[in-house]
């Protein structure tokens, strides 16, 4: 019974044996547990706590249009039908919702009923540790590729780097050792320094501004595009 307290179950039946049966049994053993009597009541209560599970007595048109509502809402939706309902066509009908179970009423005992909720809580349980499974792997395959975008970025950048550091050494080495140079071979130096340093600056701005949560493919060929040194900006395509 542990597995139902991860899941909440919305109740509709007008059967008050029944129902007090199922409040004593699932009251303290569910995430939640409400309990309408109408249908009008139940469409209230679902649009309020959305339940994982509903449990719906169906015997008429009614409860079987509610079911079709609840499955408009969500084709996932859970939902464990009783009936006291004999006439095979709207049985079929009842199948063909694509409800998760059906149990023919009466119920006198409640622990055939805790068994197929529990059954079907397996079934929700199995869905939710699939997905948290495929969520774990797509976060894993997202990180994988961002490191690996980055050590492109930065293998892009060792060598203009590599030439920022040997101009600016080779100035500040001149300048100590009192060499001359032409004004033109300082103006040169000190507009590659400034154009390579800003073309970083960009990198890194663009690297930030990322939203990892949510960034396109799009977007990484344009960055890894962008960083590489030997492809011209557009500026300098003529």
């Amino acid at each position: 019974m542990e597995l139902l307290t991860n899941f909440s179950i919305l109740f509709i039946d007008n059967d008050t044996q029944l129902i007090e049966k199922a409040e004593q049994t699932l009251k303290n053993k569910t995430k939640k547990l409400h309990i309408v009597n109408s249908f009008e009541d139940a469409l209230s209560a679902y649009e309020t706590y959305i339940p994982d599970i509903v449990i719906v007595d169906v015997f008429s048109d009614k409860g079987i249009n509610f079911c079709k509502q609840l499955k408009s809402f969500s084709s996932e939706q859970a939902i464990i039908v009783l009936t006291a309902q004999k006439n095979i066509a709207i049985l079929e009908e009842i199948i063909n919702l694509g409800v998760s179970k059906i149990l023919f009423k009466p119920i006198v005992k409640i622990n055939r009923l805790t068994q197929e909720i529990q059954a079907v809580c397996h079934i929700l349980q199995n869905k939710l540790d699939a997905n948290h499974f495929k969520l774990l792997k797509m976060k894993e395959e997202r990180e994988e590729f961002l490191l690996g975008v980055i050590k492109q970025i930065s293998h892009h950048w060792k060598q203009p780097l590599s030439i920022i550091s040997t101009l600016s050494s080779s100035c500040s080495y001149k300048k100590e050792m009192g060499i001359e140079t032409k004004i033109e071979e300082d103006i040169e130096s000190a507009k590659l320094i400034t154009r390579k340093t800003q073309e970083l600056a960009n990198i890194l701005e663009a690297i930030d501004n990322i939203d990892y949560k949510d960034i396109k493919v799009e977007e990484i060929e344009e960055l890894i595009k962008i960083s590489n040194p030997l492809c011209p900006s557009k500026k300098e395509k003529v």
